[in-house]
């Protein structure tokens, strides 16, 4: 997964889940990642993507409360900070795997 942040000065920073991270960084135990962009907690001064992991260890494979199948658990893994205050200032738009899902309506600084 990348996103792309665009500033009102053309700077453009990327983040790649994929690239130069361990694949099993959560350990073994993590089958399933999943990442929220916090689109809905923009309070005009922070944007942050957070990171749960599904554990699938054998102690929780035997607690399963849904019968035969055994039952991954969310856990909270990390947040990141993609745009503090002053990044919030100049964003003009965010793009998640190369499609548009935020922007400001003011045309980019010369």
């Amino acid at each position: 997964m990348k996103m792309k942040l665009l500033y009102d000065d053309f700077r453009i920073e990327v983040f790649d889940t994929n690239e130069l991270t361990e694949k099993k960084a959560l350990g073994d135990r993590n089958l399933l990642t999943n990442y929220e962009l916090r689109m809905d907690q923009i309070d005009g001064d922070r944007l942050w993507l957070e990171m749960f992991w599904y554990d699938a260890s054998a102690n929780v494979k035997s607690d399963s409360p849904d019968g035969p199948m055994p039952t991954a658990r969310r856990t909270n893994g990390w947040r990141f900070l993609l745009a503090d205050p002053e990044d919030m200032k100049r964003l003009m738009a965010v793009y998640f795997d190369d499609k548009l899902v935020m922007w400001q309506g003011s045309k980019p600084r010369t």
